[in-house]
């Protein structure tokens, strides 16, 4: 909802942002051309101009960036040095004789408006009627560190981190087939965050395939800045409790449903992906599974699902056995129970309610507040809470 609000409230200037006199062609005039650039990119420090006369034949050249989009060192050793002091073959803007390995001619502003925020350089030089983009792009990066969340004991210590490219390379190390196709496409009006399919051609369902491609092609909005934003836009039923994609920062685990027919999801710029199509019991699978015995790995599966459900349904069995059905419990429990609940006020239904949101409550205060405070939060404060509760009434031992 609040997607949809902001992206219609600003509807009308968005196309004249993005429709507009920017898509007339360049030209041949450096000065008209570092004009319309001042225009487009006003109030950006960061766009860096340099104008300057190429060696062998002597034209003007202009080359724009933005400051912390790009590899400085690319752009200093090739580009700059072999122009201006190298005496580099120019016929025309499709012959520049340097040593980069992506190069793309273009014409239109929009094309050049989005290459400079991607990353990527562009050279101007007088005279001509197309620039020049150049694959300069180099901004910083985190070291692929251990994963945080999914840690397993015999298995790799790799997560995914923010880049697109680097995550897909991860991906490929486990997968070197060439069965394993790669989509990409982008999502958000403004932002035009890229978003890569990967998936094996040959066991992937075509069906299930192009149902997605649908749903991403069917996604109006200004942006997209983490996968969870976009599962929620692509999920079947946004009122199910239970979730329909799975979320991991782990190549090895991604690759693993990747080879069982499942496609992964990659936005730029999150750490984690999206696998789908997804069932309940794939939920209790861990990567440590495949790494032990069949038999420790069955039974360890077993005991999630019974752990799901004791989580599920103890609750409400005390809930109906205290109130309703107390005759199923034996005596000597229901002695203790009855000693235990002498005190306490309330029944057994908004004592079990009160101890989940405060359960819920320090969950949630561990998890946001900062390391070292989270974790006296979670084992300190639930300790003095419940002990709290109990002695005053509020809810009783048991």
């Amino acid at each position: 909802m609040r997607h949809t609000f902001r992206r219609i409230g600003k509807n009308i200037r968005m196309k004249d942002w993005i429709n507009g006199s920017q898509d007339d062609l360049i030209s041949t005039d450096l000065s008209v051309n570092l004009r319309k650039l001042h225009a487009i990119f006003s109030d950006a420090p960061d766009l860096i101009t340099t104008k300057f006369l190429m060696k062998q034949s002597n034209q003007s050249a202009l080359l724009v960036y933005l400051d912390g989009m790009v590899d400085k060192s690319i752009i200093n050793n090739n580009v700059l040095r072999p122009l201006l002091f190298e005496s580099i073959t120019y016929t025309d803007m499709n012959h520049l004789d340097i040593s980069l390995g992506s190069r793309q001619p273009s014409q239109s502003w929009k094309e050049i408006k989005q290459g400079i925020l991607r990353g990527r350089s562009v050279l101007f030089v007088e005279g001509e009627a197309q620039c020049l983009q150049l694959d300069t792009q180099g901004w910083p990066q985190r070291d692929i560190n251990e994963p945080a969340t999914e840690t397993v004991l015999k298995g790799s210590r790799q997560s995914f981190v923010e880049s697109l490219g680097q995550n897909i390379s991860m991906i490929r190390r486990y997968i070197p087939d060439t069965e394993l196709k790669i989509k990409e496409m982008s999502v958000g009006a403004r932002s035009q965050t890229k978003i890569a399919l990967l998936y094996l051609d040959d066991v992937m369902n075509s069906g299930i395939l192009q149902d997605l491609e649908a749903r991403l092609k069917k996604i109006h909005i200004d942006s997209i800045i983490n996968i969870g934003e976009l599962e929620e836009l692509i999920e079947s039923n946004s009122f199910t409790p239970f979730p329909q994609f799975l979320t991991t920062e782990r190549p090895d685990s991604a690759a693993s449903h990747i080879f069982q027919g499942r496609v992964v999801i990659l936005v730029d710029h999150s750490p984690w992906v999206m696998v789908g199509p997804m069932t309940l019991s794939s939920f209790f699978q861990s990567a440590d599974d495949y790494s032990m015995r069949w038999i420790t790995a069955s039974f360890i599966r077993m005991l999630r699902f019974a752990s799901f459900f004791v989580s599920i349904f103890l609750p409400a069995l005390y809930i109906a056995g205290l109130t309703f059905h107390y005759e199923i419990i034996p005596l000597d429990l229901i002695l203790s129970i009855g000693e235990s609940r002498e005190r306490v006020p309330i029944p057994p239904f908004l004592e079990a309610i009160i101890m989940e949101i405060t359960l819920e409550m320090l969950r949630e205060a561990g998890l946001r507040l900062p390391s070292k405070i989270g974790q006296t939060v979670g084992i300190v404060g639930g300790i003095v809470i419940g002990q709290a509760a109990v002695s005053a009434g509020i809810v009783s031992n048991i």
